[in-house]
């Protein structure tokens, strides 16, 4: 998604539905828009080398990130109220929960970031049933059937949105590092979304700050090149080309999981 994003804002011309997604969440006065994007995006292809292994190595390193899938280094002290991340060996910012997010980022000076995927997301995401562009196109009016992901963010998809929610909420914590520059969520939760991010285009403090405009670009730009674009609402306006299966994870839109997290799970975020 990055690299498709610098590809198209580098293009001469731009392309008219790169402009068209400019105008609709990046369009304040005088914002200099494409040069603001591919500077946040250059930075984030820096992580395009994945390391596993020994994470001692980058602990010095403050470009890096490192990605968990588990909470069990955070750890309790006597000596300060928050909980300690024993791995980076720095206090945790206790704001950063897997009570209402599918992942979350801390951000350490002079140390590498941290992006946590919530163990209960990743559950989700590898439990889901439908996962192909098919599948998402036949369902389309299934969106709203259970609420769920309206319960768990707060918030009222779109289906650009959904399309490979995984990649795209990846790529949003991304925007939190210090390579992405350190993107907020501007207003919260009111920063998500399509819709959200339509509110605040016009506005060159919000738009430029907030992670989920820059993840949607993205997301937008790479399911151009897989021959689908989007409207004004943020839903697709033409099916693909050829049929194409398996691409990447559609999300955890409502009525498309199978029914893993039951009442229990659910009702941690009620």
């Amino acid at each position: 998604m990055a690299s498709a994003t610098v590809n198209a804002v580098q293009a001469e011309p731009l392309d008219p539905y790169t402009t068209f997604l400019f105008a609709q969440l990046f369009n304040p006065p005088n914002g200099n828009a494409r040069e603001k994007i591919q500077e946040k995006f250059q930075g984030i292809l820096s992580y395009r080398e994945e390391k596993t292994g020994d994470i001692l190595p980058l602990l010095s390193v403050s470009n890096e990130v490192v990605i968990f899938c588990d909470e069990k280094r955070l750890e309790k002290v006597d000596w300060h109220e928050d909980l300690f991340d024993s791995v980076i060996k720095d206090l945790h910012n206790m704001q950063n929960d897997c009570i209402n997010a599918f992942m979350w980022t801390d951000v350490f000076e002079n140390k590498p970031d941290a992006i946590q995927i919530c163990p209960w997301f990743l559950q989700y995401v590898k439990s889901k049933k439908y996962r192909t562009v098919k599948d998402i196109t036949s369902i389309r009016a299934m969106l709203a059937v259970a609420g769920l992901d309206k319960l768990l963010t707060k918030m009222i998809y779109r289906p650009i949105d959904l399309l490979s929610l995984w990649d795209k909420c990846m790529l949003h914590e991304m925007m939190h590092t210090k390579p992405g520059s350190s993107k907020k969520d501007i207003e919260g939760f009111s920063g998500y979304g399509w819709k959200n991010c339509k509110k605040i285009s016009t506005e060159a403090d919000k738009c430029f700050d907030n992670a989920d405009s820059f993840a949607i670009l993205a997301s937008a730009l790479y399911w151009k090149i897989q021959g689908r674009e989007i409207d004004s609402d943020g839903k697709f306006t033409n099916p693909p080309a050829v049929q194409q299966s398996n691409i990447g994870f559609v999300g955890s839109g409502a009525g498309r999981g199978t029914d893993t997290m039951k009442n229990d799970a659910a009702k941690r975020f009620m």
